[in-house]
């Protein structure tokens, strides 16, 4: 059986997670500037330190004692990366991205694709909800070879799997994945009221009771300041646990 416990202070942030499963524990701490940033992590032997500008734009990074820095423009935006006029990011260094005209992301590729690499291509409805989600593999490439180089064979993007979404307002209440093989996967999503002390006031933040996927059932247990405190597996035995200060205990 496996755990995963947290520890948050007392306006919510998270200081501590535990990773717990019958061969070890890992524990991985955080610590916060005023401003809420952070500053520290230490994911169990794995460090990382983060310093800001004074609008919050990262100034640097330490990660295991690899230092990288960050500049960014006017607008907030990292100079190491491109956008288009509205802000929205174009290519990131990894992957490159292709937005509709009310912004939402339709295309997201990888730069430097291989054989097995992933494309994710989304598709929205009328008020912005996402529908679609397909996921395409890449399958064929050859990279240019010989010398000089002759030309390789760029393959081809194979559709993988797709996700269709349906919502009650802006909550998702079911996601159905169809993959190539033929298996399909049915994930239902149960909502109770959220954070405003209504369905969906707050955007359904913190008002997801369970989901059930192919029969097995994700459990929460809410605090009455809608804070999660546990999450069971029913089926599998995987078993998290949530822990707050000042709190009830589950």
């Amino acid at each position: 059986m496996r755990g995963v416990e947290y520890g948050h202070d007392l306006i919510g942030r998270r200081e501590g997670r535990v990773d717990a499963s019958p061969a070890a524990s890992v524990t991985n701490t955080f610590v916060y500037n005023i401003r809420a940033e952070v500053t520290n992590a230490l994911f169990g032997a794995y460090a990382s330190t983060y310093s800001y500008d004074t609008i919050g734009n990262r100034v640097w990074s330490v990660e295991n004692a690899v230092t990288n820095t960050y500049t960014a423009n006017n607008l907030n935006q990292y100079a190491a990366f491109t956008y288009d006029a509205d802000g929205n990011m174009l290519a990131d260094g990894e992957r490159a991205y292709v937005w509709n005209a009310e912004n939402r992301m339709v295309v997201a590729t990888p730069l430097n694709a291989t054989n097995g690499s992933e494309r994710v291509v989304s598709r929205y409805d009328h008020i912005g909800r996402r529908v679609m989600k397909r996921v395409d593999v890449l399958t064929g490439y050859e990279p240019p070879s010989g010398s000089p180089p002759m030309p390789g064979d760029p393959g081809e993007w194979v559709e993988e799997r797709t996700h269709t979404f349906f919502y009650d307002g802006w909550n998702p209440v079911l996601e159905t994945v169809v993959h190539t093989n033929g298996t399909v996967d049915r994930i239902e999503y149960v909502w109770g009221l959220d954070l405003s002390g209504t369905l969906q006031g707050a955007g359904g933040v913190g008002g997801l009771l369970f989901e059930k996927r192919n029969g097995q059932i994700y459990e929460g247990v809410f605090f009455q300041r809608a804070f999660f405190s546990c999450f069971l597996l029913g089926s599998s035995g995987y078993i998290e646990t949530y822990g707050f200060r000042h709190s009830l205990t589950v």
